[in-house]
């Protein structure tokens, strides 16, 4: 079973820290090691996976935020592992240009 969680990382340390909270709206795709698509699913939730092996986990962040690190993560599933996963997100940083 694969269980992801994404979080908001405002400090970009890949950690989640006290206070960084959960971070709604991020789906996840879950790949087997041939590229199928095994599921998809919005975090903070898990996944079952058919059988034992290696699996990639790709976070769609929602609109406006960024990876504060590795996306997509690989994991391999032993038979009855669980596999906790947390995904941190930094929110873009838009600048206004300035115009002379």
């Amino acid at each position: 079973m694969i269980c992801v969680t994404s979080f908001k990382d405002p400090n970009g340390n890949d950690v989640q820290d006290p206070g960084e909270s959960a971070l709604l709206g991020s789906t996840f795709t879950v790949t087997d090691q041939n590229g199928i698509v095994i599921g998809t699913i919005t975090a903070p939730a898990c996944l079952t996976v058919p059988r034992p092996g290696t699996y990639t986990i790709q976070e769609q962040a929602p609109p406006g935020w960024l990876p504060t690190q590795a996306n997509p993560q690989t994991v391999t599933i032993a038979p009855g592992q669980v596999v906790n996963l947390g995904f941190g997100n930094q929110p873009v940083i838009r600048r206004r240009a300035v115009v002379p």
